[in-house]
C-alpha cells in the first residue's frame, strides 16, 4: 500500500474539505533561556509544550462549488472548537484562528482556501458553574404553587346546583382519561403499569367529591403518575407537554364573559381555572423534566427549547390579559411564574448545549458501507451505527449515494 492510499479524507466538523494540497504543523517548547554573568553555560528552562498550530491549504472544485464553499465557510465561522481530520495526522480537536477563500473569474469553479488551526486542548482553570437544573426545578415548583393558589381562589362549588359539580367532575375525569392514554405502552403485568393505573383510579375516586383542594391533589397525583410511567428524557417532556391542551381555554374564557346568569358564570369560571390548572401543571412538570434530557446535538436542544417555550408563550398570552372579574384573582401571579419558568428553560438549554455538535447534511459520491462512511467522515468506524440509526438505513452495509445524510458535525 502506497502512502497515498493511507491518506484520510480531510474534513472539519463533518464538512468535507475536499482536496487538501498542503498541511503544515508547528510546535515547540516554551520557557526562557537564562544566561548568567561570568558563566559561559546557559540554562534553558522548559515550562511545557507549545500549542500545536496547523496551517492548511486546499482547493474546492466542481459545478456545485459555491454550496460546498458556503458549508465549509459556515463550519469555519462556527463558535468553539471542532474536530479536524487531517489527511496525514488524523483526528485533532482544534480552534479556528484565521481562514480565507479566494475566487477569481478566470478560475471559475475552482476556489483555493487556507485556514489556520490551533490545538484546542482543554481548560485547566477552575470555572464557576451555575446549576441551571436546580434553577429550573425551583421555577417549575413556583409555577405549580401559583397555579394551585389561583385555583383555590377562584374555584367554588358551594351553594351551586348539582349540575355544576357534575361538570367539574366530568372535566377532571376527561383529564384523567387523557393521562391514562399515556400509559398504553405499559404491559398489564408491569409493576409500573399497576402503580400508574392505581394512582389514576385513586385520583378518579377523589374527583367524585369535586372539592377544590381535592381536585388540586388529584391533578398533582395524576401528573405524578404520568411521570412514573414515562421514561426520562424527550419522551417524558413531550408527553407531559401534551397534557397542557386538555380543553380550549380561550373558549372557556369567552363563555365566562358571555354568561347570562351568575350560576352559568360560576360554572364557566370553574371550568376555566380547571383547564388553567392542568395547563400550568403540565408546563411546569415538562420543564422540570428537561434537565434529564441528554441532547445529542445543538439542533435537538434548540428544537426542544423552541417547543417548550412556544407552549409557555401561548400560556403567557392567555395569562397576560385580564380575565373576567370572577376568574381574575391570581392570574397576574401565574403570569409572573410562567415568565420566570420560560427564562429558566432558556438558561438550562443554553448551558447544556453550547459544546454540542451541530446537525449537518451531505451526500456521499458513491454507495458505501456505513463503517467506511463513518471512517471517512469522523476517522472512527465505530460511529457507523450512529449514521445508520440517524438516517434510518435499512442495511448498515449499504449507504446510498444521492441522498442527504443527517450527520453530527463532530
Amino acid at each position: 500500500m502506497s502512502w497515498k492510499d493511507e491518506l484520510r479524507e480531510a474534513s472539519f466538523r463533518g464538512v468535507p474539505m475536499f482536496l487538501v494540497t498542503r498541511s503544515r504543523r508547528q510546535g515547540g517548547r516554551r520557557g526562557p533561556t537564562h544566561e548568567y554573568p561570568q558563566s559561559d553555560v546557559p540554562f534553558a528552562q522548559d515550562t511545557g509544550a507549545k500549542a500545536l498550530r496547523f496551517s492548511v491549504e486546499g482547493v474546492i472544485h466542481g459545478d456545485d462549488y459555491a454550496a460546498d464553499v458556503r458549508r465549509l465557510e459556515e463550519a469555519f465561522a462556527e463558535k468553539g472548537p471542532g474536530l479536524y481530520i487531517d489527511p496525514w495526522r488524523g483526528e485533532i480537536q482544534v480552534q479556528v484562528r484565521d481562514w480565507s477563500f479566494g475566487e477569481a473569474v478566470e478560475t471559475g469553479g475552482t476556489v483555493p482556501y487556507s485556514v489556520d488551526f490551533d490545538e484546542a486542548g482543554r481548560d485547566r482553570h477552575p470555572t464557576a458553574a451555575v446549576d441551571t437544573g436546580a434553577g429550573l426545578s425551583a421555577a417549575a415548583a413556583a409555577a405549580e404553587i401559583a397555579a394551585a393558589d389561583r385555583f383555590e381562589r377562584v374555584f367554588s362549588t358551594s351553594s351551586v346546583p348539582e349540575f355544576l359539580r357534575d361538570e367539574a367532575r366530568r372535566t377532571a375525569e376527561e383529564q384523567i382519561d387523557a393521562v391514562r392514554g399515556l400509559g398504553t405502552g405499559l404491559t398489564a403485568l408491569d409493576e409500573a403499569a399497576a402503580g400508574f393505573n392505581r394512582a389514576l383510579d385513586e385520583a378518579a375516586a377523589v374527583v367524585a367529591s369535586a372539592l377544590p383542594l381535592d381536585l388540586i391533589a388529584a391533578a398533582a397525583s395524576v401528573m405524578d403518575a404520568a411521570e412514573t410511567a414515562l421514561s426520562i428524557g424527550g419522551i417524558r417532556v413531550k408527553s407531559l407537554l401534551s397534557l397542557r391542551a386538555l380543553g380550549d381555554i380561550d373558549l372557556a374564557e369567552e363563555a365566562l364573559a358571555l354568561a347570562a346568569t351568575p350560576t352559568l358564570a360560576r360554572g364557566a369560571a370553574n371550568r376555566l381555572v380547571q383547564l388553567e390548572l392542568y395547563r400550568d401543571l403540565a408546563l411546569a412538570r415538562s420543564a422540570a423534566a428537561l434537565p434529564a434530557w441528554n441532547f445529542d446535538s445543538q439542533d435537538a436542544a434548540v428544537a426542544a427549547q423552541t417547543e417548550l417555550t412556544g407552549a409557555i408563550d401561548a400560556a403567557l398570552v392567555q395569562t397576560g390579559r385580564a380575565a373576567p372579574v370572577l376568574a381574575d384573582p391570581g392570574r397576574q401571579a401565574s403570569h409572573r411564574a410562567l415568565r420566570s419558568l420560560r427564562t429558566a428553560v432558556v438558561r438550562d438549554v443554553a448551558a447544556r448545549s453550547g459544546g454540542l455538535a451541530r446537525i449537518v447534511r451531505r451526500d456521499i459520491p458513491a454507495p458505501a458501507p456505513s463503517v467506511v462512511v463513518a471512517y471517512r467522515l469522523y476517522g472512527d468506524a465505530s460511529r457507523a451505527g450512529e449514521i445508520s440509526a440517524r438516517n434510518g438505513l435499512s442495511h448498515p452495509g449499504f449507504v446510498p449515494a444521492g441522498r442527504d445524510l443527517e450527520l453530527l458535525s463532530g
